[in-house]
């Protein structure tokens, strides 16, 4: 948004909901910027069509992937562009020392996958190691734990000389809901309580599993956090 309005960057935003795309449509920054709406739900099988269909450049500045869901499946598959930088969102109840994911699931809803909204994504530790494998290198997250930020490795040395300490911040959002559909300002403890029975990818391994199966989820660092 900021490149849009500051920069005059173009932009395209790819948003499932009808309701969203035409609300978006009446706001400033759409008929005052350079900026394409694409009204689709995406899916791996989906992501590169989409893309190829309507974005005519393939070497693109930043691409920001927040689907709440599938996000891990669909950025393994993606090949269509060619971003220089990658932000995506990651779960933090899922810890930073194992990689994981939800099983993927076509029409996947994190509204309807569990009352509490945070049965969702991937760990930080997958995306690291997945981007890897397409030459990213991690720059750190936001202090909010919320958002990763990867560069292509061959325009990261100017960019990691300046950062004086890579940091991987966990989540101390307490977004989570209850029964009722009510936040009820759990922590991340008590929301790895709620979904510690429900089915994730261990990666690594190729195989499914429940949460409360996995081991040292959260290294010391991060646990210090939840503890103060």
């Amino acid at each position: 948004r900021s490149l849009l309005k500051s920069q005059n960057w173009s932009g395209y935003l790819i948003e499932a909901s009808k309701t969203n795309v035409a609300k978006i449509k009446k706001q400033r920054i759409n008929w005052q910027h350079r900026l394409k709406i694409i009204n689709a739900f995406i899916d791996k099988e989906n992501i590169n069509t989409i893309l190829d269909e309507n974005l005519t450049e393939k070497d693109i500045g930043i691409l920001s992937i927040d689907i709440d869901g599938n996000d891990y499946w669909i950025l393994k598959e993606l090949n269509s562009v060619n971003p220089t930088i990658i932000i995506c969102e990651f779960n933090t109840i899922f810890g930073d020392q194992q990689q994981i994911s939800i099983p993927y699931e076509k029409n996947f809803d994190r509204k309807k996958s569990h009352f509490s909204k945070v049965y969702f994504g991937a760990s930080i530790l997958a995306y690291k190691n997945l981007l890897k494998k397409k030459n990213y290198t991690l720059l750190g997250t936001t202090s909010s734990g919320v958002n990763a930020f990867f560069i292509k490795d061959e325009y990261k040395d100017n960019i990691i000389k300046k950062i004086k300490n890579i940091k991987i911040y966990p989540s101390i959002v307490r977004e989570s809901l209850n029964q009722n559909s009510e936040l009820d300002f759990s922590d991340i403890k008590e929301q790895f309580e709620k979904i510690k029975n429900m089915e994730v990818v261990d990666i690594k391994e190729n195989k499914k599993k429940e949460l409360s199966e996995f081991n040292d989820l959260y290294s010391k660092s991060w646990l210090d956090i939840f503890n103060n």
